[in-house]
């Protein structure tokens, strides 16, 4: 039996209390787990007001501020990590999310599987998800009558060293692949690599996932595909109002310095770093940020997809 932390960080998201219910209510039960909640929600739109079983919860570690005063995402999973107490392992997730039957107990077997793989116990485990759409309030899934996985790759290198994530739905695997991304929302660690690695809170989202990746391979840490997805990611995320972007709370310029902050924060981070470090990464993964552009391999178009799915699917990346 294993201790596992769930690291649950909510802005403004009506789904967060079925995200609870749905991952207590899937739990294998071969193992200890709680639930840390952090709400950068209204007092009114609250679990602590609308579903006080959820927020006094004797597994739940809730913690609540007002949205306005929300620095962004890394930021708050920083915060929300500090409630990791005893616990062996940190799983990362997004406050839209669904759980098929068992989750937790394919994480750890995916995770020994890995530890064996690398020759070691400093190792990640991501995915890309199945999604989930919403009828008016009802929640609805796609119909995916196969496990699968995802090959995660990029699709753009942009002006400011900023990589763009994608990946294909391939058929579920035997044994966990290597992967060269991570997903912020569906991302499975020890609970070492929160004091060996951490959170950045200089980086307000954008850069969030590249800058787990490479701060964490620098750390001596492996990243592989979970060998299937046991998740739904809500299908309309890049659209909704958990983005802080979205409807905001802020004015615009308060924003925007926050993404100049980590703009300026992710590339100081890459300029710290030697050659040696930086090309052993391109060999790692494809990613040259010498000359600062991407290998054939590491571009999600050569990665091979399930030519049987048909689904838009897009990487569960921030609130």
């Amino acid at each position: 039996m294993k201790k596992i932390f769930v690291n649950v960080c909510s802005y403004r998201d009506k789904l967060l209390a079925p995200t609870l219910e749905s991952a207590m209510e899937n739990e294998s039960g071969r193992n200890q787990i709680v639930y840390g909640v952090f709400e950068q929600t209204a007092l009114e739109d609250s679990l602590k007001t609308k579903y006080p079983h959820l927020a006094t919860h004797k597994r739940v570690r809730y913690k609540r501020i007002d949205p306005e005063y929300s620095d962004g995402v890394v930021w708050a999973r920083g915060i929300n990590a500090m409630q990791i107490y005893e616990e062996e392992f940190q799983y990362q997730i997004d406050s839209h999310m669904l759980f098929d039957k068992g989750w937790d107990n394919y994480l750890i077997l995916d995770y020994m599987q890995a530890c064996k793989v690398a020759g070691h116990d400093k190792v990640l485990l991501t995915c890309g998800t199945k999604n989930f759409d919403l009828d008016g309030d009802r929640i609805t899934k796609h119909t995916l009558t196969d496990d699968i996985s995802v090959n995660l790759g990029y699709y753009q290198f942009d002006k400011n060293m900023r990589l763009h994530a994608h990946g294909p739905w391939v058929p579920a695997r035997d044994v966990v692949s290597p992967s060269r991304h991570i997903c912020a929302g569906n991302f499975f660690a020890p609970a070492k690599w929160v004091r060996e690695v951490g959170y950045n809170t200089n980086i307000f989202f954008e850069g969030e996932e590249q800058m787990f990746v490479i701060t964490s391979f620098v750390k001596g840490y492996k990243i592989y595909h979970m060998r299937r997805a046991k998740v739904y990611h809500y299908l309309r995320s890049s659209n909704y109002e958990t983005k802080q972007t979205v409807n905001p709370v802020v004015n615009a310029r308060k924003i925007r310095m926050n993404q100049e902050r980590s703009e300026k924060e992710l590339s100081n981070y890459l300029y710290s770093l030697d050659e040696e470090q930086l090309e052993a990464f391109r060999k790692y993964s494809g990613v040259d940020y010498i000359n600062r552009k991407l290998e054939e391999r590491a571009l999600s178009r050569h990665l091979k997809a399930d030519p049987s799915v048909e689904v838009d699917w897009e990487v569960p990346n921030r609130e």
